[in-house]
């Protein structure tokens, strides 16, 4: 499922490429088509993005919704487009681009209400200049939930994803099974930091990159240098630049990854670098 990072790329894109034009909008798979009509001929005011949900601001009042879920994904063409291909439920056209939005799990038309009512279920956006810490931190220092679980809900922060769980403990050395109320503040307060610092890296390349960012640690203590472990040509293969998600072994010490459920997700943490 792709994590905030994503969408804000997205959004940001699509904001660039489709404000303030008149566009012509249409669902070549079909469910879609009466929001479609709507839509067709309108001006996009704004889109933005909020955790893993995009938003479009129609000039009409009308604001689109969608989250692409696992399957869903983004597709941008020159004009003049192609023919639709796959299930294309909504296809934008603007002066120069067109957009295909694919397989998502939610593609909708809200009031401004119902906007309002789908951002108040959702917690903090680290990638928002809006974001208040605090309210997040409060939420995970109450929490009985292992942290491994309260990162994953979206209603808490919004955004984190399964692969940025799995690093973000992995930096603060934090076994994901400790309960929230049970993480010093300090530690919290430095994982929203890492949240914002490698989320806005992932934002701009549109990948999650970890190994060699300036993460607040210590990842493995103030003994190991992070570019140590970085790969010839900074990123290198894609498993090279996460430290435990989906690897074998802990990149830093080589012990075997242990692979559970959490938060009804495949979890992967060191039981060395990130013991209890």
């Amino acid at each position: 499922m792709p994590e905030g990072h994503t969408l804000h790329h997205h959004l940001d894109k699509q904001h660039r490429w489709f404000a303030g034009q008149v566009l012509r909008v249409s669902s070549p798979q079909g469910p879609f088509a009466p929001g479609a009509a709507v839509m067709n001929g309108a001006t996009l005011k704004r889109a933005e993005a909020y955790g893993k949900h995009g938003f479009w601001h129609l000039d009409r009042g009308a604001v689109l919704h969608y989250h692409l879920g696992l399957y869903g994904r983004l597709r941008y063409h020159p004009r003049p487009e192609p023919e639709p291909r796959g299930a294309v439920r909504l296809r934008v056209v603007g002066d120069d681009r067109a957009m295909d939005l694919i397989g998502p799990t939610k593609c909708e038309l809200l009031s401004r209400d119902g906007y309002a009512a789908v951002r108040r279920r959702l917690g903090q956006d680290p990638l928002r200049d809006d974001a208040d810490p605090q309210i997040a931190l409060a939420k995970l220092s109450r929490t009985r939930r292992p942290i491994g679980a309260a990162l994953l809900d979206q209603a808490v922060i919004a955004g984190i994803g399964n692969v940025y769980r799995a690093e973000l403990l992995f930096c603060a050395n934090l076994s994901p099974h400790t309960p929230g109320h049970d993480v010093p503040p300090e530690v919290l307060s430095s994982i929203w930091r890492n949240t914002v610092t490698l989320l806005r890296i992932g934002a701009k390349h549109n990948r999650i990159l970890v190994v060699g960012e300036d993460t607040e640690g210590p990842v493995g203590g103030e003994q190991v240098d992070p570019r140590g472990f970085e790969t010839r040509g900074r990123y290198g293969p894609k498993r090279d630049r996460l430290w435990v998600y989906k690897r074998r072994v802990c990149k830093l010490c080589d012990t075997p990854i242990v692979v559970s459920e959490l938060g009804q997700r495949t979890l992967y943490h060191c039981p060395r670098c990130q013991a209890a």
